[in-house]
């Protein structure tokens, strides 16, 4: 992965992240809890003033909290991986540039290659290493 990619993928999860904040905002409320009574699974809505039991009847309100929890778990991988990206670019040479300030500004072989190295941009670099 070069630094371009990475910081686009930062963006993108970035731009991921608040939406799913956005969505959260229109969540009810409370935690969805719901442990197994046999083979049956009982919903209860756990909340700030206590733990209610949610009857199937309303299934609505018990979807709309497995959502949240959905919406929850995302957000926590989506912070996770920009920061896993966001330290991976601050620490990250760009082997591209290193290919390119190792061999395309060397003088012994310049001449070697079919390709005008001013013009270059890292991905051409990676396509010339690696095609020819």
């Amino acid at each position: 992965m070069n630094l371009l990619h990475a910081n686009r993928q930062i963006a993108q999860l970035q731009s991921d992240l608040s939406e799913v904040n956005n969505e959260l905002l229109t969540m009810p409320p409370g935690t969805l809890i719901s442990p197994m009574n046999g083979k049956k699974t009982k919903w209860y809505l756990h909340s700030d003033s206590g733990t209610t039991y949610l009857p199937k009847s309303n299934i609505n309100l018990a979807e709309l909290l497995a959502g949240k929890r959905y919406l929850s778990t995302k957000k926590n991988v989506l912070i996770n991986e920009t920061k896993a990206l966001t330290y991976y670019s601050k620490h990250h040479k760009d082997n591209y540039q290193l290919i390119y300030d190792g061999i395309f500004t060397d003088p012994r072989y310049t001449s070697l290659f079919p390709i005008n190295s001013t013009n270059t941009t890292n991905n051409d670099l990676f396509s010339i290493l690696i095609l020819q």
